[in-house]
């Protein structure tokens, strides 16, 4: 009905009445009653085919002709039923879960106002609410006064601080190239994100010369082998340059000993990044911030709000600690079709610092949600997170059936039936139960072999889902 009155009131436009036929506004009516029917159910978490089954099921052909409302209602409503039900607290496969209803409402109205990031002319609102998250997002990290931006993903956010350490070693390149320069080394965890190695291959580095180092027995980056590989470095006549911290590993949640690293860095003239993609959110909590103290010394942070604070994907940031680096390595070539210096508000212009040109406002759906919860809300889904954590954790290991792989050390809780010290079993019983669509629970090799893993990060979590879960995994 909201579009329905949208167009009446705007029918007299001086364009000569609104561009929204009615079959357009039953689309619209349709897809929200459609996706609310599909948010207010949790189960099947998955209806599984394989590929060829699917495609026919789909009915995927694309026609020649246009086809009538109905048809593209049917079209949706296949879609919906085939789709995976991520909201669902049985869904607990990936470091995401569920989607904040105030998120949604922000992905509704960024796609019906479709506006791009890159000027201030084309989005001011958009621009200006970007500006207050990002300032608020570098308060909380202790990095006030730098800069930043919203981008693509995680992954983006750390090849661009790959590619900013760069340029403060190597700002010719730019211009002139790779070729002739020192090769440069950058470091990492063992158990960094994979998204690095892109970067390096992206860049120019080559993934050899992205050293992977060791990590402790709870998966924490080593700094005795850091300091080990960078000797190597040198010894190599490679020029080190970047050293990336994680803040919440993929499989064992680890953080890395962040002020040891920092002060590592800071004595090296390392770039030192810290990947909390995953756990930077835990700065917004009072109870769970200490986990993050070092923190403050980067000189550039991956913060992915559509993890642990439930955004609808995609919401993620880059922050650094300079203001203007960004701009410094993304504002190459000219554009003055685009970017009007001239006028008032183009200082307000994002776009001269991102990789990006046409960028959607994904700032929105993060800042109506902050609105709707504030500081605190957040704070206390984040505790609540921790609370399920423990309690998870505490059930697998009272449990006949079931056993840690290892500690926990934030969200994460991996464990294996009891006895498989392959992990086959229990590989097998999780994929019979992804088939059945009973419960989506994924698995990474943990010290040697397959465990699954049951990450605590969606807001309809509660104690007895978990304890479906096990049961499902015992009774399995």
């Amino acid at each position: 009905h909201c579009w329905r009155r949208s167009a009446h009131h705007n029918s007299g436009s001086l364009a000569g009445g609104h561009h929204l036929k009615s079959d357009d506004l039953t689309l619209l009516d349709e897809a929200v009653r459609l996706a609310r029917e599909f948010l207010s159910t949790d189960t099947p978490v998955c209806r599984r085919l394989e590929p060829a089954a699917l495609r026919d099921a789909l009915q995927l052909e694309l026609p020649a002709q246009p086809q009538p409302t109905s048809a593209v209602i049917d079209a949706m409503a296949r879609y919906l039923q085939h789709s995976v039900r991520t909201h669902s607290p049985l869904f607990i496969n990936q470091l995401f879960g569920g989607s904040d209803p105030a998120g949604i409402a922000g992905e509704i109205l960024a796609a019906a106002t479709n506006a791009s990031m890159y000027t201030y002319e084309v989005a001011p609102a958009g621009t200006l609410i970007e500006q207050v998250l990002i300032e608020r997002m570098l308060a909380s990290a202790g990095l006030t006064g730098g800069g930043g931006q919203f981008v693509t993903g995680g992954s983006n956010a750390n090849m661009l601080a790959m590619l900013c350490a760069r340029q403060r070693v190597q700002p010719e390149v730019t211009v002139l190239g790779l070729s002739g320069a020192p090769p440069l080394r950058a470091f990492i965890s063992a158990e960094a994100h994979y998204s690095f190695a892109k970067a390096a291959a992206v860049l120019g580095l080559g993934t050899q010369n992205l050293i992977r180092v060791p990590t402790d027995a709870d998966g924490r980056m080593s700094l005795c082998d850091l300091r080990k590989a960078v000797a190597v470095a040198r010894a190599d006549n490679a020029l080190p340059f970047f050293l990336a911290a994680t803040a919440g590993t993929t499989v064992k949640g680890a953080i890395d000993p962040l002020p040891e690293l920092a002060e590592f860095a800071t004595q090296n003239n390392l770039w030192f990044h810290v990947d909390g993609a995953f756990g930077g959110s835990l700065l917004l909590s009072p109870t769970q911030h200490p986990l993050l103290q070092g923190i403050e010394h980067a000189d550039s942070v991956t913060w992915d709000p559509h993890k642990l604070l439930s955004m609808p994907l995609v919401s993620a940031t880059i922050l650094t600690r300079q203001p203007t680096v960004l701009r410094d390595v993304c504002d190459v070539g000219r554009a003055d079709y685009l970017f009007h210096e001239e006028t008032a508000s183009g200082a307000c212009d994002l776009g001269h610092a991102s990789l990006q040109c046409g960028r959607r406002v994904d700032a929105l759906k993060l800042w109506l949600a902050w609105q709707h919860h504030g500081d605190q809300g957040f704070a206390d889904r984040i505790d609540r997170f921790f609370a399920l954590a423990a309690y998870a954790e505490a059930r697998v290991a009272d449990s006949a059936h079931l056993e840690l792989a290892c500690p926990r050390q934030t969200l994460m809780v991996c464990f294996r039936l009891r006895g498989d010290t392959d992990g086959s079993r229990t590989v097998a019983v999780r994929n019979r139960l992804q088939r059945e669509g009973s419960c989506m629970i994924n698995y990474a090799d943990v010290n040697g072999s397959p465990a699954a893993r049951l990450v605590t990060v969606n807001a309809a979590l509660a104690e007895h889902t978990i304890d479906t879960v096990l049961e499902m995994f015992r009774e399995t």
